[in-house]
């Protein structure tokens, strides 16, 4: 598909006493920011991506595999490799994790 990267993650709806802030589940098309940094001096940066799957939601404490397409135009190339593990947030909240399981 043009103008995206597209992945085969495993992610996992942490749940409030994993750290998670999210108290219902997400559904296909959810579009989280997605971060593969720890911050460094408080600043964040955050990659646009929408999470897609064929589950009917993924709630808090379930892990699924899923697809995840990011927008092309992004510095996103260097983080994409089998085995790497980001954070899926609402803006400063944690809500899930992910670990690249394939690049499409």
């Amino acid at each position: 598909m043009p103008g995206l990267v597209i992945i085969k993650a495993k992610i996992k709806v942490l749940t409030a006493e994993e750290g998670g802030k999210r108290r219902t589940c997400i559904f296909s098309g959810y579009r989280p920011n997605h971060v593969f940094e720890v911050p460094v001096n408080n600043y964040l940066i955050t990659y646009i991506g929408d999470v897609i799957f064929d589950y009917p939601e993924i709630c808090p404490g379930d892990e699924k595999e899923v697809i995840v397409r990011f927008i092309k135009d992004q510095p996103i190339d260097k983080y994409l490799f089998v085995g790497n593990k980001w954070r899926i947030q609402e803006g400063s909240n944690l809500i899930a994790t992910g670990e690249i399981l394939e690049l499409l």
